[in-house]
């Protein structure tokens, strides 16, 4: 089975957006979505990395149809790959 992670965040503020957008909704249904939202913020973060991929980091520099890696001395990688050290190249100023 595949393991999938989720933003906590994320979560919380879906089951929060249910309740403000469902005015209909009963007391009991509201009280359940508010028990679960606190469940879900009380639920232990998994010790996860986003990952990096080369064709997305900043040590990367373009082939045909690889990339190499100047970080690790232009070892032949692929646009798939990624590694413990790889960090997001910046976009437009942005992340």
């Amino acid at each position: 089975m595949k393991t999938e992670y989720i933003s906590r965040e994320a979560a919380v503020k879906a089951i929060i957006a249910k309740e403000k957008r469902e005015i209909e909704n009963d007391f009991a249904f509201n009280e359940g979505l508010i028990v679960a939202s606190n469940t879900v913020a009380e639920i232990p973060a998994a010790d996860v990395v986003e990952v990096v991929r080369c064709r997305d980091c900043k040590f990367y520099v373009a082939g045909r149809d690889r990339i190499d890696c100047s970080l690790m001395r232009f070892y032949l990688t692929y646009p798939g790959d990624y590694c413990s050290r790889g960090e997001r190249r910046i976009k437009d100023g942005k992340g």
